[in-house]
C-alpha cells in the first residue's frame, strides 16, 4: 500500500430523504412524552429545554447561527454517562458512543401531523393526538478496540446550556459544539473522522500504512433490514422511513493530490 494513508470513505447517510418539507419544522418548547418503537427498547429524551448563549467569533471559531453543518454536542452530563456526542436532526437525534453509534428517528408525517392540528385556527379538535412513531438502531463497530476515544473539533462559536427538570446534576454548562469529530484508533491503526459534506454526514476512515482494512466490520442493529441496491448503495430500512448510505469509495493522497 506504499507509504500513503488510504482513507475508504462513505459519503452520505442520506437521513435528508426521511424528511419531508423540512421548511415546517419548529422545535417545540417543551418534552413530547412518546413511545418508542424500537427492538432495543432503547429511551433516550427526545427533547430538552435548551437555553443558547451566542458569543462573539473566537479565533479559530465560526459562527453557526445559519451555517448547515451537523453539530456534535459534547456530553457534560446532560445526557446519559454512555453517550459521548449528540448530533440534533430535524427527524430526530444521533448518539454517538464508544464502539456505536445509535439512530433515533421519528416519523415526519406525525411531527407535520400535531404541529397542523396543533395551530389549527379553524375546526380545530381538542383531542390532538399526539403520539410520535419512533425507531432506534445501532451501528455496531464489530471488533473495535476498547481504548478508542472520540474527540470533537472545529468548535463553533456559540455554547449551549442545558437544564434539565429539577435535579442540579443533570445540568450542564458551556457546552461546547463541534463541526468535526474523530474516533481515534477505533481499529488499530484505522481512524474514524465524521463531518458534514453537502447536507450530509459523510465518514472517512483513515488507513495508516501497513495496517489491515479488513477489521473494519459494521453490524446494524435493531433496523428492519438492510440490502445493496444495484448502484452498491446501502439501503437500510425502519418503520418511520427508509436511509441511503452511499456506496464506499478508496482512495490515496500521493504527491498531494487524490487518487481514487
Amino acid at each position: 500500500m506504499c507509504s500513503n494513508i488510504s482513507r475508504f470513505q462513505r459519503k452520505g447517510i442520506w437521513l435528508n430523504s426521511l424528511i419531508r418539507y423540512p421548511e415546517l419544522f419548529v422545535t417545540p418548547p417543551f418534552l413530547y412524552l412518546v413511545r418508542l418503537y424500537s427492538k432495543m427498547k432503547v429511551f433516550y429524551p427526545l427533547l430538552c429545554l435548551l437555553f443558547s448563549t451566542v458569543l462573539l467569533a473566537a479565533q479559530g471559531q465560526t459562527s453557526c447561527n445559519s451555517c448547515n453543518d451537523y453539530l456534535f454536542k459534547q456530553n457534560k452530563g446532560q445526557w446519559q454517562n454512555h453517550i459521548l456526542y449528540k448530533t440534533e436532526l430535524k427527524n430526530g437525534a444521533i448518539f454517538f458512543e464508544q464502539n456505536n453509534i445509535t439512530f433515533n428517528l421519528f416519523d415526519t408525517r406525525d411531527q407535520l401531523r400535531i404541529r397542523g392540528n396543533h395551530h389549527r385556527f379553524t375546526e380545530y379538535d381538542p383531542d390532538i393526538d399526539y403520539t410520535l412513531h419512533m425507531h432506534s438502531f445501532k451501528m455496531k463497530f464489530k471488533g473495535a478496540t476498547t481504548n478508542n476515544h472520540a474527540i470533537g473539533s472545529q468548535p463553533i462559536a456559540e455554547y449551549f446550556n442545558y437544564y434539565i427538570g429539577n435535579d442540579p446534576k443533570q445540568w450542564a454548562s458551556n457546552v461546547t459544539a463541534f463541526t468535526r469529530l474523530s474516533y481515534s484508533d477505533l481499529y488499530h491503526h484505522i481512524n474514524l473522522n465524521i463531518a458534514t459534506e453537502n447536507g450530509a454526514l459523510k465518514y472517512i476512515y483513515e488507513v495508516q500504512p501497513q495496517a489491515d482494512f479488513g477489521q473494519i466490520q459494521i453490524e446494524f442493529e435493531g433496523t428492519d433490514g438492510i440490502a445493496v441496491d444495484d448502484e452498491g448503495n446501502l439501503l437500510i430500512k425502519t418503520s418511520v422511513g427508509d436511509i441511503h448510505d452511499l456506496k464506499p469509495y478508496a482512495y490515496q493522497i500521493v504527491n498531494g493530490k487524490q487518487i481514487e
